[in-house]
């Protein structure tokens, strides 16, 4: 559902001059139509989401004006699709992996922006297709640039002059909009943009492709060179800009009937701006409002510095990659204790070919160890002889919690019985009667230290030769 742009486009004035004056208008000068949008914006908080893309649940039938692939806000018994205007990448095309920062731009106009609705606190999210099962949906933030003047993608040379490249520049991704289309007919390369209301124009003014800090519906002269030939325009700001910074991947929803999924968002999502599946862009906020104070653009997925000269502007970031609670999805890694996503195990797809060598090393020589070990315990018995006295019911216990070990009751005579292990109790044991004999327990496979709970039942020290006392004698211990 592409829309094509719409805009208020003013008389516009591109002339080889020789020379003119130049006078930066105030907001006296702002059209009547774009003040009426001006004082909507000043009241406090404009109802965005009242677009004018609603559609009314009228009937038992919800999905009868519905679009098949579509994502819907619910708010106030209205569906409002999510709305894009202008997108510089391919419509119904998500990232993969992550943020693409200079590629993927949501642009808007002062009419079109109204089109994007807003999920409060008790709204609901619903995706509905006719055809296939959901896997999961992309929900790609974006960053509020603000308005600006209809050009983007701007460059600066070395010495900070700022210039317009045209390399990028396509039909489904322009970098010339609104009311400075005209300017695609001096130049198919790129356009020193020289002065803006009289100011001369460098990189300090500029940030992520684009001339900040403008205000809404005023108009700028605008003095543009085309290798020396200069070119003088009107423009206004009526253009504004989105940056996608942070990308997540929700899997969770609730199927209902009629081709309805209801997305479940998690609580731990940040407020802000967000294209699903690249079909559409909606507002999301915690809470029933927000005014010019909210921060839609707090980061959450922070970049990591890979190579810190101490000047943050030269620093080499990584680009953080999309972040879902489910493993199998999760292309984000949080390297610092304390941040959003930290997991002391990374999966191996995130891992440097440098980290998963060293791993592979460090397994082998913990394998060598392993087998060495095993080796050691399966040549090496301890041997504990045991009485048993006669007619008495036994109970001999080894207590441990290895479950790997071989634990045997050998009789004279070669007789063997091997000891289970109960993995609730974590213990081996044996029951039987005694009858006056020696048996030893023999152990081996256990590493760690083990007991062992004897119940009618001793160590043996030479029970079976000792003389029992005449009739009215005392045991030897009690002579002693």
């Amino acid at each position: 559902m592409k829309r094509k742009l719409r805009y208020i486009i003013p008389m516009i004035s591109a002339v080889l001059l020789g020379g003119c004056s130049l006078s930066l208008p105030g907001e006296d000068e702002i059209n009547e139509e774009e003040a009426k949008l001006q004082q909507l914006r000043d009241v406090g908080i404009i109802a965005y989401e009242e677009s004018t893309l609603g559609i009314p649940v009228k009937t038992e039938d919800i999905t009868e004006n519905m679009e098949s692939g579509m994502y819907y806000v619910l708010h106030n018994d209205t569906l409002y699709p999510c709305y894009t205007d202008t997108q510089t990448y391919e419509y119904g095309e998500p990232p993969e992996h992550g943020p693409e920062y200079e590629k993927r731009f949501d642009i808007f106009t002062s009419e079109s922006i109204v089109d994007i609705p807003t999920l409060f606190e008790g709204d609901k999210l619903y995706y509905y297709n006719e055809e296939g099962v959901l896997m999961y949906s992309t929900f790609e933030r974006y960053k509020d640039l603000g308005w600006s003047i209809g050009l983007r993608n701007l460059r600066s040379t070395p010495a900070g002059y700022v210039y317009l490249d045209l390399d990028d520049d396509e039909e489904d991704s322009p970098c010339i909009l609104s009311s400075l289309e005209s300017m695609r007919e001096i130049s198919e390369t790129s356009i020193l943009i020289d002065k803006i209301g009289g100011i001369r124009l460098t990189s300090d003014y500029c940030e992520n492709g684009i001339i900040n800090g403008l205000i809404e519906g005023v108009s700028y002269d605008l003095e543009v060179y085309n290798g020396t030939n200069y070119y003088y325009y009107t423009s206004v700001v009526d253009t504004r800009y989105f940056q996608s910074f942070e990308v997540y991947l929700l899997d969770k929803y609730l199927p209902l009937q009629d081709y309805l999924y209801e997305i479940e968002i998690p609580d731990w999502l940040p407020e802000g701006y967000y294209d699903v599946d690249g079909i559409g862009m909606f507002r999301y906020v915690k809470g029933k409002q927000y005014d010019e104070n909210t921060d839609f653009n707090k980061r959450l997925l922070y970049e990591y510095t890979l190579h810190n000269t101490g000047d943050d502007s030269l620093a080499e970031k990584e680009t953080p990659g999309a972040y879902s609670e489910n493993k199998e999805l999760n292309r984000f890694r949080a390297y610092d204790e304390g941040y959003f996503g930290y997991e002391e195990t990374i999966p191996d797809y995130m891992k440097s070919s440098e980290e998963l060598e060293a791993e592979r090393l460090a397994a082998e020589a913990e394998k060598k160890s392993e087998l060495g070990m095993a080796n050691f315990l399966a040549a090496s018995r301890t041997s504990t002889q045991i009485w048993l006295p006669a007619d008495r019911d036994f109970v001999i216990t080894v207590d441990s919690k290895e479950s790997t070990g071989s634990i045997c009751l050998v009789y004279e005579g070669g007789r063997s019985i091997r000891m289970p292990y109960d993995r609730i109790a974590k213990t081996y044991s044996c029951t039987g009667v005694g009858k006056g004999e020696i048996v030893s327990l023999e152990v081996k496979g256990l590493y760690s230290d083990y007991d062992i709970l004897l119940e009618n039942a001793e160590s043996y020290h030479g029970q079976d030769k000792e003389v029992a006392p005449a009739e009215g004698e005392a045991p030897a211990e009690a002579q002693q």
